[in-house]
């Protein structure tokens, strides 16, 4: 409903519309240069010279972008891959400091079973006993 109203009254979205000012941007920027390239005062031959210049230009910009883009992505890996064996050893000292005082105290109640297994004998003796 509410995105009727916005259409009728021309209301963008904010992350719509900044996509669309970039967009808007760019091609602005490129009908200009294109413009400014094909209207120039040259000859058609300087012109096409011109214009693989900037397309060559354009290519190595994208191949830096590229570049930096598949470094910072290595980079983030392999600090994601170090925190997660790190997480993982941390998890395991403490699963392992777990077991050891989950075998501590299973030992210390088997003991206190026993002991009061042994009571109770005693104590039910000693009622037999009497009688």
């Amino acid at each position: 409903m509410y995105r009727r109203f916005y259409d009728f009254l021309g209301v963008v979205p904010k992350k719509d519309s900044d996509s669309k000012l970039a967009i808007g941007v760019l091609s602005g920027i490129l009908l200009g240069a294109t413009a400014g390239l094909l209207l120039a005062p040259q000859s058609g031959k300087e012109t096409r010279e011109d214009i693989v210049k900037a397309a060559e230009s354009g290519k190595e910009k994208v191949q830096l972008g590229l570049e930096k883009a598949k470094d910072t992505a290595v980079r983030h890996a392999e600090n994601l891959k170090s925190n997660i064996k790190q997480a993982s050893s941390e998890v395991q000292a403490k699963v392992k400091e777990v077991t050891d005082t989950s075998e501590k105290v299973a030992k210390a109640v088997a003991e206190d079973v026993k002991d009061a297994k042994e009571e109770i004998k005693k104590d039910v003796k000693k009622e037999v006993d009497k009688k």
